[in-house]
């Protein structure tokens, strides 16, 4: 039994960069047994607690997928208008491709973005396609990729990814928090509009 705890031990600390009481934190006996056997630090611990303990925010169920084109070079702007046509007519034909591009091209900077640019929504059900097929075809393009959730600051900054190029935003123009989360195109029933998300 030791060599067994032992060996899960190591496989989860220097393969994975894991506590076991990390890896088992929703086994309650087991993740109480790991402590006991394997303490973690005060650090660790408190870390924890907090994951546990804080409030329980709903999963990001909606996103936004922020595409970047240089206004100011033609090939750059045709380039980026060629992949927002490709993304509808692959929506429209692929029902697992959900990626609704906002009607408003910004030909100039607006809001929080610095250059010119474009936003697509994504549900959560067609997350993983698109983020996929943009990854392999977004060509030279800034993409920025966040959840649409209450806080918008957090949302582009602390939980956002980029591909290629970060580019620096102007954050005092997004609201620290909503009273709601701002969900889009009920109509669509997905996302935050699914009929397993509505209460």
């Amino acid at each position: 039994v030791v060599l067994v705890v032992l060996s899960l031990y190591f496989c989860l600390r220097f393969h994975l960069n894991l506590h076991p009481s990390q890896f088992l934190l929703r086994f309650g006996f087991f993740s109480r047994f790991f402590r006991f056997l394997l303490p973690t630090s005060p650090q660790q611990d408190a870390a924890d607690q907090e994951m546990i303990s804080s409030p329980n925010e709903e999963t990001p169920k909606e996103f936004h997928f922020h595409f970047y084109f240089d206004q100011n070079d033609a090939s750059s702007k045709e380039s980026a208008l060629e992949m927002r046509e490709m993304i509808i007519r692959r929506s429209n034909s692929d029902a697992k491709f959900t990626a609704i591009p906002l009607e408003t091209v910004n030909l100039q900077p607006r809001g929080p973005h610095p250059t010119g640019s474009y936003e697509v929504w994504v549900p959560i059900e067609s997350f993983a396609n698109v983020f996929g097929w943009v990854a392999l075809n977004r060509r030279n393009h800034s993409v920025l990729v966040h959840p649409l959730t209450r806080f918008e600051v957090k949302d582009h900054t602390e939980r956002a990814c980029w591909m290629g190029q970060k580019l620096e935003l102007n954050l005092g123009v997004l609201r620290e928090e909503y009273n709601e989360i701002p969900a889009q195109y009920p109509h669509l029933l997905m996302g935050y509009n699914h009929k397993s998300s509505v209460k």
